[in-house]
């Protein structure tokens, strides 16, 4: 009997630790840590931000109307219709070093590191993995909301320049 009154406190544990790591995100499918391939070479290309991240990766993926085109939950751009940002230098404002609304203590871009980046975490589709630190334990969507991931390329250019220091270039 002794051996069993420590095994099953241990076999709890395992069993809850499974059961977070395998949990169902908002979508329902499972929550998992993206881990970025070891042969990934986050230094080059260099990234703009101007042209890269605000006039491809948020106008191409993000900055739609009804998304964050035309909305205050987090401002990346004018909608696709109108083909331009008004003002990089408001989007590059709204996400570098402030907080999330979803998780204060992590900034959408810290510069320099992508797993404390909220907005790399969203992209990636495992920010999930904060939800008992999110706001009332959701972290929401994954994004883009109700689509598939977005292709490793494309999620690269993002992480290449908040890796690079997320510069307002």
């Amino acid at each position: 009997m002794p051996r069993f009154s420590v095994a099953l406190p241990l076999l709890s544990l395992l069993a809850l630790a499974v059961s977070v790591a395998c949990s169902p995100a908002s979508s329902g499918k499972t929550c998992s840590t993206y881990v970025v391939p070891a042969a990934t070479d986050l230094t080059t290309p260099a990234v703009s931000f101007k042209s890269d991240i605000v006039g491809n990766f948020f106008l191409n993926h993000c900055a739609f109307s009804g998304c964050h085109g035309d909305n205050d939950i987090l401002f990346l751009g004018n909608s696709k219709a109108s083909g331009t940002v008004t003002n990089p230098a408001d989007v590059y404002a709204n996400i570098v070093n402030v907080p999330s609304k979803e998780l204060l203590t992590m900034p959408y871009v810290t510069p320099g590191n992508t797993t404390q980046s909220f907005l790399m975490h969203k992209v990636d589709g495992d920010n999930c993995m904060f939800a008992k630190q999110c706001k009332d334990q959701d972290c929401g969507d994954t994004m883009p909301r109700n689509n598939e991931l977005l292709d490793v390329a494309s999620r690269d250019l993002l992480r290449r320049w908040i890796a690079q220091g997320a510069k307002n270039n």
